[in-house]
């Protein structure tokens, strides 16, 4: 049941959901991280899952099972840890995804409130002296690719480093 809740979620799209959702909370940080974490827990229950059914097929859990250990020992002891790891790359990899879209929403004004540096929203009021002082957009917009850029260049780190334990 779970499962297709997820595929229901997957199905839809990400951004225009993050969009309503901020647009009904009204801005602010906290909607906007409600909004975020709205779409994009289908991702990370599809890893778990996944990670579950392939770990709990391996001989050492079916071992420990058939010793009579107890479910919550299997899971903490056997499930979890292998677990994790996966969690780690893919959250990684998607802080790009993150602080592109939490710029997005606060360019479009759904982000915190003015006085709050947002990125999206520095871009977003310097776009007026675009023709005058070009350098005031550029800037923030070059600090998001940066942050996404060096986010998805640890993201590949880790995945090696655990690749390789």
């Amino acid at each position: 049941m779970l499962q297709r809740l997820t595929d229901l979620f997957l199905v839809l799209p990400s951004t225009m959901i993050a969009i309503a959702v901020v647009a009904a909370l009204g801005p602010g940080l906290g909607s906007t991280l409600v909004a975020v974490s709205v779409f994009w827990w289908p991702w990370y229950s599809r890893i778990v899952r996944g990670e579950v059914l392939a770990l709990a097929a391996r001989p050492h859990v079916e071992a420990a099972r058939l010793a009579g250990a107890p479910r919550r020992r299997v899971l903490f002891r056997y499930l979890l840890p292998g677990v994790v790891p996966s969690l780690l790359v893919a959250a990684t990899l998607d802080v790009a995804n993150v602080v592109l879209l939490l710029s997005m929403l606060s360019f479009l004004g759904l982000g915190a409130p003015a006085p709050s540096p947002e990125l999206g929203a520095m871009t977003a009021r310097s776009l007026d002296s675009l023709t005058s002082a070009w350098w005031l957009p550029l800037f923030p917009a070059l600090v998001v690719f940066l942050l996404a850029f060096a986010a998805n260049i640890a993201g590949d780190g880790i995945r090696r480093i655990m690749r390789s334990v």
